[in-house]
């Protein structure tokens, strides 16, 4: 099969010839200072761009992704209007982001609508989807890759809550959960309204060049929810509807969402309001084990990713890299519904060997 073949038969809960695999995506990416690293282990001399400014991730050359038999390709909309100075900079929602000394990445240190009462809530514009690089270069980006090359093609962009939180503080939006559902719901509702429209004018011009298409919203800490059940399904589950909706509307792509921690108790949500897809399978989290979440929701719901990131990648040995990716795709990969990437991305801390030796492993072990 080739690459496009590859995911789609997967992701339609068949056995393709072998595991798919991917790199790349704002949560599966590489670090610039590990993707240095790696580079130079490899002799790929080529000069590093960033294409995530605020997690420090690495443009990647497709040298490296034809190395590692990556079978994704992502569709990255590259902003055009970061404002203020490049330390600290403010991204085009407002939110202003600074690296601490030392730092890896940037960190937030002011929120845009921290102060904002429900009018103030109610009167936010947020960018415009030009503003994020949703322009026709992208339209033209992913028809190039759709029409000459055979990999298959995936999009990312924020979900409902994540953007909220980015807006008015995480602190702050914890305590109004409790204390003032009304301002949360206007706010959620404001965000939901921004990105609908966001997401029609990104969808409108690649919508029918791609195959998978993730919205990040983390849900879980490693021991539990964020919130309760019932604030999600009262408030976040219907705006992750509506934004579903939409995204259906325009691409017969699959949908995933991305979100860490310890979400068993939500997957029956998910898949009720359309999610196909759940990256990126936090294993060490509570009640995530792999093997069980194959056994309990394999048949509606498939995975993506689960090669730990916290302790395998940066701290075990190569042999220990490829243990963790054999027993993922022994407990995943069965019956198709698997593409395989690390759980997050692939940080400063993580030696070259051991990033090899994940996509050695994946192609070693990965053939049906």
């Amino acid at each position: 099969m080739n690459p496009r073949e590859r995911l789609v038969t997967a992701l339609n809960h068949k056995e393709p010839d072998r595991v798919p695999v991917d790199l790349g995506s704002s949560v599966s990416g590489i670090a610039v200072v590990s993707y240095n690293k790696l580079k130079k282990k490899l002799g790929v001399k080529t000069e590093t761009k960033v294409i995530d400014k605020m997690q420090q991730l690495a443009k990647l050359d497709e040298e490296i992704l034809q190395r590692f038999n990556i079978d994704t390709r992502h569709i990255w909309p590259e902003p055009k209007t970061l404002k203020g100075e490049d330390n600290p900079y403010i991204d085009e929602w407002g939110v202003k982001r600074k690296m601490p000394k030392g730092g890896y990445y940037y960190d937030m240190v002011e929120n845009p609508l921290a102060q904002a009462d429900i009018s103030e809530i109610r009167k936010y514009k947020g960018p415009p989807p030009e503003e994020l690089g949703i322009t026709k270069e992208l339209e033209r980006k992913a028809k190039y890759l759709y029409e000459n090359t055979d990999y298959a093609l995936v999009t990312t962009f924020p979900g409902v809550f994540e953007k909220a939180w980015e807006l008015r503080g995480i602190q702050r939006l914890f305590m109004e959960i409790a204390l003032d559902k009304k301002l949360v719901v206007t706010l959620f509702n404001k965000v939901l309204e921004i990105e609908l429209e966001i997401y029609e004018k990104l969808l409108t011009y690649i919508g029918k060049y791609i195959q998978l298409v993730m919205f990040t919203e983390d849900l879980g800490r490693e021991d539990g929810l964020l919130f309760s059940p019932k604030f999600y399904r009262e408030v976040l589950k219907p705006c992750q509807k509506e934004l579903i909706q939409l995204i259906k509307k325009h691409t017969q792509a699959k949908i995933a969402i991305h979100s860490d921690g310890a979400i068993r108790p939500l997957l029956k949500d998910l898949i009720e309001i359309g999610v196909d897809v759940i990256n990126p399978v936090q294993a060490t989290a509570k009640d995530m084990d792999t093997k069980k979440l194959k056994k309990d929701f394999g048949k509606d719901l498939c995975f993506w990713g689960a090669i730990d990131t916290q302790k395998i990648l940066p701290y075990g040995t190569p042999q220990e890299v490829k243990d963790e990716v054999k027993r993922r795709i022994d407990d995943l990969a069965p019956g198709g519904g698997y593409l395989l990437a690390s759980c997050h991305n692939i940080q400063a801390d993580v030696p070259p060997e051991n990033i090899i030796a994940m996509f050695e492993a994946a192609w070693e072990y990965g053939e049906y």
